[in-house]
């Protein structure tokens, strides 16, 4: 079932705005604005159904998300990049004070080998991809990007492609100086507060290593 593969919930700010997409039929893009501890906003994109917004009352500006991760492939500046976005299956109004829920599970594999950068003092940083089959069926792939830090990044150091693993953690936006386009880029990710390995990928031994000369 697809809604095993990823689950999310998130509470925040949606933005006043709701573009059509041209693409998909009766379907809007917003984005929310979800508050950290430090006080900070993280800016996550929403596809949201038009008959959900109908359901909800507009001039409260405070919503609840419910719903499952996505990808897809768009055409930036004349470059082809990877965005991920929330499809909403459920919406609702909710009071300020309860603001700030970032919550969000998925199940998948690893895609390519972890990326994993020494950090001083005696920290580490490791940023890794999962992929998600949307259907089941492997037709459409879904690929997320986490970034792991410190004690988390450390277990995460062993996984290799095609490990199958459950994340656990928060969507989280950053911004980045795009030298090749000379302009400030908004990428959305999973930072990831703990996750489990369900099935490790069988590794082909080298000859070296099964005692052959």
């Amino acid at each position: 079932m697809e809604e095993l593969k990823s689950k999310v919930t998130l509470s925040g700010i949606l933005s006043g705005v709701s573009t059509p997409i041209n693409y998909i039929p009766s379907m809007y893009e917003s984005t929310i604005a979800v508050k950290r501890k430090n006080g900070e906003f993280d800016f996550i994109q929403v596809v949201i159904p038009n008959d959900l917004l109908d359901g909800i009352d507009r001039s409260i500006k405070w919503v609840q998300v419910s719903g499952l991760l996505r990808s897809r492939q768009v055409i930036e500046y004349g470059r082809t990049r990877l965005r991920i976005y929330v499809y909403v299956s459920e919406i609702k109004n909710i009071e300020e004070s309860a603001v700030g829920e970032n919550q969000i599970t998925i199940f998948g594999s690893i895609k390519g080998m972890p990326m994993i950068k020494d950090l001083l003092p005696s920290n580490m940083v490791v940023n890794l991809s999962v992929s998600i089959d949307r259907h089941g069926n492997e037709k459409i792939i879904d690929c997320i990007p986490c970034v792991l830090w410190s004690n988390v990044a450390k277990s995460a150091a062993f996984l290799r492609d095609g490990d199958t693993v459950t994340i656990c953690g928060r969507m989280q936006s950053r911004s980045f100086f795009d030298k090749k386009i000379r302009l400030w880029r908004i990428v959305n990710e999973i930072a990831v507060n703990h996750f489990t390995v369900i099935k490790r990928k069988a590794r082909v031994r080298k000859k070296n290593e099964q005692g052959i000369n």
